[in-house]
């Protein structure tokens, strides 16, 4: 061999480049391939086809409704699973609507959701896995936010007005077109940062679009990790989260000293050298709840930022999306279905002159419910819904007998099932009274089994009291997936629901929408069924 081509070789950079480029090759050769599952049917994939596997994949990432409305009406529906692949190393086992049950009765053990979230969202290659390992923020979401949402909604219908005026205008004589995915966004991190983090620094603009281009980091970061030869990740992984790490760098410029501050005047309190009230907002519950924890870097004020971020991530991501669609099906709504006038009026009868918007207001807004309802259910964000990953070391057996080893995925069709006749009739028709309806009739026997015993006051009709509640938006079940279901059911959803009706509240008590004749179609972006950046409405301000 020539001297000079092996010096070249010997080199440790051409080495390291090598071993990459053949790791890569022989990661792309095995995930062209393998199906790593016998006995599950893959959807979408060509035996007859050269790199079967691959193209397979492809089809799943660009038009992952119709790969699943396949795999649905020719498995699911027959009681058997499919195997969804997706390019971005995530194939999911595709279990029937009738596993929906065993899949949420499972313990984290045996099936776990946050391992799936870890893997889904590449979690460990972004920030501490203690935060996931040890989720307070569940809790303090599930319990502690739920029980202040009361004393937090006047602050929360504060600040949507602040925002409302800012991003929809004040103009009471010419129509505003806003963009508006893009400006929810704004309105949904000014109301969620109320509730977080309090006043003023839910107003405080830096931090503001810091927290906002962080959020959009952990989606696009998570998908540029996922895309990634796993044996390769490790060694890239820095580089690909750098937005993140800059992101939360700046957040935490913010955050960090409003956490010390309160670490401290929680100590002054406990010692009697301080008599202000606490703030009621979500921040102050993690940090009791952190202070609480065994680990000592729960208490962190890095730690804690962390999970206020996780939970902006959730709450300005669904907010936003969840009232573009809501709204954009109230402007589309059909000539013939004033859907605009019947919520004013119950908005009205429902205020009955009150300024203030008190929880019980919203609560008593049942049509508003079931709109909000439908437009989840019609427009449901993802594909594939209730995701675990088998944790149990010796995989698990399926009801069916096929056996699925440790590390895979499992899920089901969300979108499928709520796009299905057989639970909704005219299932692919937004009907925005549909759950209110359901609420409202007097057929008792579609009551389900396992509330059908509840215990209620003998002043209140209890077939029509278990329907409301089945059919109310926070409930989930075995056909509405939106917030999952079972122990890991979605734990902000109260706080979510009340946050999406005090938006359109706001919006239909300030401003008239001029409605549209044709909707602006939902894209599809990694598997995510979600309202198009370029949809646009327009509102005027009411006199």
């Amino acid at each position: 061999m020539d001297s000079r081509l092996f010096d070249v070789l010997s080199r440790p950079t051409t080495t390291l480049g090598l071993t990459i480029a053949l790791s890569s090759i022989f990661y792309w050769a095995y995930y062209s391939y393998t199906n790593r599952i016998s006995g599950i049917p893959w959807v979408g994939r060509n035996d007859k086809e050269w790199f079967a596997s691959r193209k397979a994949r492809h089809r799943g990432m660009v038009d992952p409704a119709s790969i699943h409305r396949e795999g649905y009406e020719k498995y699911s529906k027959n009681d058997k699973p499919f195997y969804f692949p997706t390019e971005d190393g995530c194939d999911t086992v595709i279990l029937p609507p009738s596993q929906v049950s065993w899949l949420a009765s499972q313990p984290e053990p045996i099936l776990s959701a946050m391992d799936a979230m870890r893997t889904l969202l590449q979690t460990d290659y972004m920030f501490d896995p203690h935060a996931l390992l040890n989720p307070v923020q569940n809790f303090t979401t599930r319990v502690l936010l739920t029980r202040r949402l009361p004393v937090m909604i006047p602050g929360m219908v504060e600040e949507m007005g602040i925002a409302l005026d800012e991003f929809f205008g004040t103009d009471t004589e010419n129509w505003k077109e806003i963009p508006i995915v893009d400006t929810l966004r704004e309105v949904a991190a000014r109301i969620s940062n109320r509730a977080f983090v309090g006043d003023p620094l839910c107003r405080n603009q830096e931090y503001l679009n810091n927290l906002l281009i962080l959020s959009g980091a952990i989606g696009m970061n998570a998908a540029a990790l996922r895309n990634m030869n796993p044996l390769l990740r490790p060694l890239r992984s820095w580089w690909a989260t750098r937005d993140f790490r800059n992101a939360f760098k700046e957040v935490a410029k913010f955050t960090n000293p409003v956490v010390l501050q309160r670490i401290q005047d929680i100590k002054s309190r406990e010692k009697g050298d301080l008599k202000t009230k606490e703030p009621m907002d979500f921040l102050q519950a993690m940090i009791h709840q952190s202070l609480a924890q065994p680990y000592a870097k729960d208490a962190t004020p890095n730690m804690i930022t962390l999970r206020i971020t996780l939970m902006n991530f959730a709450s300005v991501q669904n907010l936003s999306k969840a009232g573009s669609n809501t709204i954009l099906d109230l402007v589309n709504a059909p000539a013939d279905q004033p859907v605009l006038d019947v919520l004013r009026k119950e908005l009205e009868s429902v205020m009955g002159g009150s300024a203030d918007l008190t929880k019980e207001h919203i609560s008593k807004m049942e049509k508003l419910d079931s709109v909000i309802k439908e437009s989840l259910r019609i427009s449901h964000g993802a594909t594939t819904g209730f995701h675990r990953e088998v944790r149990a070391p010796s995989g698990v057996k399926l009801w069916n007998g096929q056996w699925v080893p440790n590390g895979t995925l499992l899920g089901v069709s969300a979108i499928s099932q709520h796009h299905d006749d057989d639970y909704y009739s005219d299932a692919l028709k937004w009907q925005p009274f549909r759950f209110y309806e359901d609420s409202h009739r007097e057929d008792p026997g579609s009551i389900a089994p396992d509330v059908a015993s509840v215990e209620v006051s003998k002043d209140v009709d209890q077939a029509e009291y278990i329907r409301q509640k089945q059919n109310s938006l926070t409930a989930t079940s075995d056909t509405f997936l939106t917030f999952g279901h079972g122990v890991h059911a979605c734990p902000g959803r109260f706080y979510s629901a009340v946050a999406l009706k005090v938006l359109i509240m706001a919006v239909l008590q300030r401003y008239h929408l001029r409605p549209q004749t044709e909707r602006s179609e939902n894209i599809w972006e990694s598997g995510a069924y979600i309202p198009s950046s370029s949809a646009v409405v327009e509102v005027m301000r009411k006199k």
